[in-house]
């Protein structure tokens, strides 16, 4: 584990859910990411080039040698702090990235390209379906949450992110 790190368990819950537990147990962080358990880090000192990247941007995330998306991110704990969330509460589990595509589109972020943490996924045939795969929760019911977060909650934190 990197210097500085520290691992902590919480009863089992949705990705969501959990990423907000960790920031209500730490509050005052200069910065949050995530790392989840099919994330297999490649560059050497990847965080620290990913924590020094937030100087110059709220939202920073390395190449995930799949999707293109944002699936490791890392964010400035005064942007979440002003959100009071690191992901919307409403969505469990599935469009958690696409929620961070919109923020970081909003705020003209960018990959950082020299950094790579691949991302093992199922889907890219890297992982074998386990456990937690089998019970993630509904894609659907994700799908209309997040259609809604859009339509009732995007507008308003546009505004407060003022982009």
């Amino acid at each position: 584990m990197p210097d500085g790190w520290e691992k902590k368990s919480i009863p089992r819950q949705f990705l969501s859910a959990k990423l907000n537990a960790g920031l209500r147990m730490r509050p005052e962080e200069p910065w949050y990411g995530i790392l989840n358990d099919d994330h297999l880090p490649m560059t050497e000192d990847w965080d620290v080039k990913l924590v020094e990247a937030l100087k110059t941007r709220p939202i920073v995330w390395p190449n995930d040698n799949y999707s293109g998306r944002i699936s490791t991110p890392v964010f400035d704990g005064d942007m979440v702090r002003t959100l009071g969330w690191v992901s919307p509460p409403e969505i469990n589990h599935f469009y958690i990235d696409d929620v961070h595509e919109l923020l970081a589109e909003c705020l003209g972020c960018s990959r950082l390209e020299s950094v790579t943490v691949s991302h093992e996924h199922v889907n890219a045939g890297r992982m074998e379906k386990d456990r937690t795969w089998a019970e993630r929760p509904s894609n659907a019911r994700d799908r209309d949450a997040f259609l809604a977060w859009c339509k009732e909650k995007w507008p308003e934190i546009r505004k407060r992110l003022d982009c």
